[in-house]
């Protein structure tokens, strides 16, 4: 406009001069803040200032799988506690039976048959007696009698003809040229230390397997003879 000079400030014209006054610039730049006088420098000088970031926890490198690692690498856990089979000749954990077989109770006048796993016909039978009784003690009695010697009263009274022949054939069969004559001696009532012991009643069927019930009154113990088991096969993890 005529009159005005172009040295003004566009606010001039509400009747203060140009904002701000050389004498307050002094003041109002000492007034900023450290943060807004970091905004004053130059684009040029911030460009060449060096900022570090903040420090913050790292998460650990996990390293990749192998090309085969998405298999199985470890193989499943196997007990290493095998309860059967049991010999019945050796001294008897009572610990290790009790978890094998259980402490089952046997009530009175019950029968025990004692059968072989690859059989269908018992080798010979106990009965429990007038009281009650339990399957450690059944197998305890097992044991005392394939121990001692072969009781004449119960190779005459408790067994079939047949199963005192399988007896007597087994026997002859281990003892050698002197077996007849020791087995002549038992018949007649002398018990010599090479005679007869109630193991013969077992046929070598020494290895116990189980302890399980077949009716109310009566129980099948399940033993085996020694045999050669085949070679543990393992399992191949990897593919």
């Amino acid at each position: 406009m005529p009159g005005h000079s172009h040295s003004q400030s566009p606010n001039s014209n509400r009747g203060y001069p140009g904002w701000p006054l050389p004498e307050m610039a002094g003041s109002i730049v000492s007034g900023l803040t450290a943060v807004q006088r970091m905004h004053r420098i130059p684009a040029v000088s911030r460009s060449n200032a060096t900022y570090k970031p903040p420090s913050a926890p790292r998460m650990p490198s996990v390293p990749l799988p192998s090309a085969w690692a998405g298999h199985i690498a470890t193989p499943p856990q196997v007990l290493t506690w095998e309860p059967f089979p049991i010999d019945l000749r050796n001294d008897l954990d009572l610990e290790q039976l009790t978890r094998a077989i259980g402490n089952h109770r046997i009530s009175p006048h019950s029968t025990i048959r004692v059968l072989p796993t690859a059989r269908d016909r018992a080798l010979f039978q106990i009965t429990s007696g007038d009281t009650s009784t339990t399957s450690i003690s059944i197998i305890c009695r097992l044991c005392a009698m394939l121990r001692a010697q072969l009781s004449l009263p119960f190779y005459q009274s408790e067994l079939s003809p047949d199963v005192q022949q399988a007896a007597c054939s087994y026997f002859l069969s281990r003892s050698g040229s002197n077996g007849r004559r020791l087995w002549e001696d038992f018949l007649n009532g002398h018990h010599h230390p090479q005679g007869p012991k109630g193991e013969v009643l077992f046929q070598g069927h020494i290895l116990l397997w189980g302890f399980r019930q077949e009716g109310q009154h009566r129980w099948i113990v399940d033993v085996d003879v020694q045999r050669r088991l085949p070679p543990k096969t393992h399992v191949n993890y990897s593919y």
